[in-house]
């Protein structure tokens, strides 16, 4: 079976270094507070420490959790400069209290999930929409 994990984790980094690039032109301030999925953890200090190296002096505090629990915080004040979220829901709750810089919310990146049974499994399926019923 052919894996798309590198493409898919190519693309994060490319995606998420795109962003901290646009990060250091608009924030000349000591750290960039990063709240983000746990999903895109590895993603995230992968290009960290890639940026750290042309970037030396810029410091960065990541935090992991829940796209609500992100939102939440965010809502109460939390010290976000950068919010990587898979849940649009939430993207849209922060930006329907006015909590989104205009014009910074978009899809930069997209995922597949792919689904496999076992051959040891009890229940069959056929195909996907099976699960459903």
């Amino acid at each position: 079976m052919k894996t798309i994990l590198p493409k898919v984790f190519l693309v994060k980094i490319i995606a998420l270094a795109a962003i901290f690039i646009f990060l250091d032109a608009v924030y000349a301030r000591d750290k960039i507070y990063i709240y983000s999925g746990a999903g895109v953890a590895d993603a995230v200090k992968a290009v960290i420490t890639s940026y750290k190296k042309v970037s030396p002096d810029t410091g960065f505090v990541t935090v992991f959790a829940s796209a609500g629990d992100h939102a939440r915080q965010i809502e109460s004040g939390a010290d976000a400069d950068v919010f990587i979220s898979a849940d649009i829901i939430w993207v849209k709750y922060l930006d329907d209290k006015k909590l989104v810089e205009k014009g910074t919310a978009g899809i930069f990146a997209s995922n597949e999930l792919v689904i496999v049974a076992s051959p040891n499994a009890k229940n069959r399926f056929k195909s996907p929409e099976k699960l459903l019923e």
